[in-house]
């Protein structure tokens, strides 16, 4: 688990090992502790190798608002294949270069506002060490690195909501600009599969979901599982 704020944590597991913040763990009210807790290492840095793990057996999650298209590259360096990814962002959405957004030929240009430059894509990270990063890259670039994903990947599949559609997209307070929200409720339908769980009936078959908090079936955002050519 690598994770540069250790706070974050809500699951230690004794058989893991966690690279987190400044090396020390926080007090947990579970009383878990896990087997070891370093400094955080970036997955880019992290000796992969020394540490006995199996890349091409190995199930990497991202979750860190890092470009996707970069992790795809790293993952590829070390041999991973399979990954999922969350804050599989919208175009023109969240704060992340998504592998949505990175599949999409337009690069989101056909949906943004006239004021924007044409034919410009913006691309969009976090760094650990200077937070949100922004660079505005040709539609032509953009399609260079769409097509260089397309040539490794070998399986790209949308995890489906459970139960709604992702209600984020009608009142998105993100620092970029988006479409209207005519455009954004198409988007939704159009751009998002049916919810796996669609009538009363099915929801009351799978009793699970009443246990779980509504906030965990609306924070949808399209996460993806990738398979890279071996």
């Amino acid at each position: 688990c690598l994770d540069p704020l250790a706070d974050r944590v809500r699951i230690w597991d004794s058989r893991a090992a966690y690279f987190l913040g400044d090396g020390v763990a926080p007090r947990h009210p579970s009383g878990d502790k896990a087997s070891a807790v370093k400094a955080f290492v970036d997955f880019q840095d992290m000796p992969w190798e020394k540490l006995g793990v199996v890349p091409n057996d190995t199930l990497v999650l991202f979750d860190d608002q890092t470009d996707h298209w970069e992790r795809v590259v790293q993952m590829r360096r070390f041999g991973f294949r399979y990954a999922l990814f969350d804050d599989n962002w919208f175009p023109l959405q969240g704060d992340a270069y998504s592998l949505k957004q990175l599949c999409d030929e337009t690069g989101g240009t056909v949906l943004g506002p006239l004021h924007m430059l044409p034919e410009r894509v913006l691309r969009r990270s976090r760094n650990v060490t200077h937070g949100s990063v922004s660079q505005v890259i040709s539609l032509a670039e953009h399609r260079e690195l769409r097509q260089a994903f397309l040539d490794i990947a070998e399986v790209y599949y949308e995890i489906p909501p459970v139960l709604f559609f992702p209600s984020f997209l009608m009142h998105s307070p993100f620092r970029m600009d988006k479409p209207s929200n005519r455009l954004l409720v198409y988007m939704a339908l159009s751009m998002v599969a049916p919810p796996i769980v669609q009538t009363q009936a099915e929801f009351e078959e799978v009793g699970a979901l009443r246990e779980l908090p509504v906030r965990e079936l609306w924070m949808f955002n399209n996460a993806a599982f990738v398979q890279l050519r071996g």
